[in-house]
């Protein structure tokens, strides 16, 4: 065994000049950080997403393409100027429902809205018919949900039982 030939170890190149890998590696020290390193490291990443995400919705706030929708009036809305004068002020919500009661009033039966339950949704309460919405061809008229307004939906006519309500 007189020939055997000695460990291999790497030197740094004559070219390289800063500090070669095996000069300052810690043997003491695990390559696993704990639990407080992992914590400050992950706590450091939720700071940097969030400022990331602010800065994106900043930055994208008037390239908002498609999202916006045009809102027409609504057809044959008018201001009651007869029952609201300049001095005439709406403090309250109370006010405000006093107001359309009266309004309501003077119009008539028809200015008041329909409602209806529709059979096999009588759990879904009631439903507000559009006015000029009936298609005879499908029997069909359209509702709304009066607890979630967005939705529209077509019934047939005969699973509708109409009621009006009496405002006094």
């Amino acid at each position: 065994m007189a020939d055997a030939f000695p460990p291999l170890e790497a030197s740094r190149p004559p070219w390289y000049k800063g500090t070669w890998p095996r000069d300052d590696l810690d043997y003491h020290r695990s390559p696993v950080p704990n639990l407080e390193e992992r914590e400050a490291v992950i706590r450091k990443q939720c700071r940097d997403l969030e400022a990331a995400f602010v800065h994106n919705r900043v930055a994208n706030r008037l390239d908002a393409d498609g999202e916006a929708t045009v809102l027409w009036p609504v057809k044959g809305l008018e201001l009651p100027l007869a029952t609201i004068g300049p001095r005439d002020v709406i403090r309250s919500s109370a006010d405000l429902r006093s107001l359309l009661r009266t309004e309501i009033l003077r119009r008539g039966p028809d200015a008041q809205p329909k409602f209806a339950k529709v059979k096999g949704r009588e759990s879904e309460g009631l439903f507000i018919l559009v006015p000029d919405s009936y298609l005879a061809s499908q029997e069909t008229v359209e509702v709304i949900s009066a607890t979630y307004v967005r939705q529209v939906n077509n019934v047939k006519l005969a699973d509708c039982q109409v009621s009006v309500p009496v405002i006094t």
